[in-house]
């Protein structure tokens, strides 16, 4: 692999890391809200 396909292998990664990421904030905001919405009823 010369150095450009390991920048673009680099780059899909951090993407996928990324996308991974917001994906589970996003569940984790998700069950907290859920849970302090109970706590309030």
């Amino acid at each position: 692999m010369n150095s450009r396909e390991l920048h673009l292998f680099k780059l899909e990664g951090r993407n996928f890391q990324k996308g991974l990421l917001d994906h589970m904030k996003r569940e984790a905001l998700w069950k907290e809200w859920e849970r302090q919405s109970k706590l309030k009823v």
